[in-house]
């Protein structure tokens, strides 16, 4: 039994550690869950902000949609080499402000 001597003092240690790994562990299981609880609540606040600012502006859309509009027109009137003037009837480059013949505007 002298041999085991040590066996009794290295089990009580052993037991501490065990109750104080245990008490920590608690501790540690309450701070992790007050930070999810902490998270969870800002997460939540986070996506009703973001929630009201993705509302739609139906003004907005329109006016984005009014624009896309004139761009697309804007773009058909400039795809063509050559139009005719409604005053003279003369075809020139579609480039040109006025009709070289008239001198009259093609927007006029």
């Amino acid at each position: 039994m002298g041999s085991q001597r040590w066996l009794q003092p290295v089990a009580l240690a052993l037991a501490a550690l065990l109750i104080a790994f245990v008490t920590q562990v608690r501790w540690i299981l309450a701070l992790v869950g007050t930070f999810d609880v902490f998270y969870l609540a800002a997460v939540t606040v986070g996506e009703i902000r973001l929630r009201r600012e993705r509302r739609y502006d139906l003004g907005a859309l329109q006016r984005i949609h009014d624009r896309e509009e004139v761009l697309s027109i804007e773009h058909d009137q400039e795809s063509y080499d050559s139009v005719s003037c409604r005053n003279c009837g003369t075809v020139y480059n579609a480039r040109l402000p006025i009709c070289p013949s008239c001198k009259q505007s093609q927007f006029s």
